[in-house]
């Protein structure tokens, strides 16, 4: 079964979830499919990752078949405004009050719905085949895909209502949204991607498969395990050797938690010494193990 239509990739800040969805989002690309990379907000990490001009608000071409896009809350109300009142000098009235600005700025979930109606109307286009998004943070990833429940709760009607049911509908359809959570060997990491996933379980959005990055490779069976730890800890290649042990100790570890918790077989990906060639090495193993 092929991964969502649009795959929301999300992580405790510094897991490497930006470059994990760029090397996803490439390695789409590579096979044919028309993919479209979307940062919600001003995060400016694209850049980076892509020898192309600033990211902008409308999909800008950063490799064959790759488009990328920045989305900011405050142009996404205004051209929904411009829209729903239709009348010009009405709208240019009503967004330039203090009184509305202030409303839409404490109104809960109003610039997040409009993030991911955006989402869901290029999803629908025929322009791509995939969205891949770079999401925030896990807790503001949460609160951008919890939004429209809790505003649907409230907008029983209204110009809001319509809109905001079909954007629940699309979010609980496991073919159309998915996230994944990336983690570090850490127990902060971790710990976070499992309190997550238990969050996004109440409200139905389907969960892919975690990914476990900067894992150490398994160099050292049981037995060569016993034997450096019989050797001299002072001398220099038994040091590393224990460094290296301790480091495969630990992705074992967080690889089994994540197994248990999530019912799947965390997504491992090397620490890489140099990211020059990042999205290339991790492409290929994401392609593989995310989009079955």
């Amino acid at each position: 079964m092929p991964a969502a239509s649009i795959l929301f990739v999300t992580g405790k800040g510094g897991s490497g979830k930006t470059t994990v969805a760029c090397a996803l989002a490439a390695a789409l690309a590579d096979t044919g499919e028309r993919v479209l990379l979307v940062e919600p907000y001003d995060q400016h990490g694209l850049e980076a990752h892509f020898a192309a001009a600033a990211i902008a608000a409308e999909p800008t071409r950063v490799a064959v078949n790759l488009d990328a896009v920045r989305l900011q809350a405050r142009p996404l109300l205004e051209e929904y405004f411009r829209k729903l009142l239709r009348l010009p000098l009405l709208a240019r009235t009503l967004l330039s009050s203090a009184a509305f600005n202030a409303l839409t700025a404490a109104a809960p979930g109003v610039s997040e719905f409009l993030v991911l109606d955006r989402l869901q109307e290029w999803s629908r286009a025929p322009t791509y085949d995939r969205l891949v998004v770079d999401g925030p943070a896990t807790g503001h990833a949460l609160q951008l895909l919890r939004a429209p429940f809790q505003l649907a709760s409230i907008a029983s009607s209204g110009p809001l209502h319509r809109p905001l049911r079909r954007l629940t509908e699309t979010l609980t359809r496991p073919e159309r949204v998915g996230v994944a959570f990336v983690s570090l060997c850490e127990e902060m990491s971790v710990a976070e991607s499992v309190e997550a996933r238990a969050v996004a379980d109440q409200f139905g959005i389907a969960i892919e498969r975690p990914i476990l990055n900067r894992c150490a490779p398994r160099r050292f069976t049981r037995d060569d395990i016993g034997a450096v730890h019989a050797m001299d800890p002072a001398h220099p290649a038994v040091a590393a050797a224990r460094l290296h042990i301790a480091a495969q100790q630990r992705t074992t570890h967080f690889a089994g938690r994540l197994k248990t918790v999530f019912g799947r077989t965390a997504l491992g990906l090397p620490d890489l010494v140099s990211t020059d060639a990042a999205l290339e090495v991790l492409g290929r193993p994401l392609l593989r193990g995310m989009i079955r």
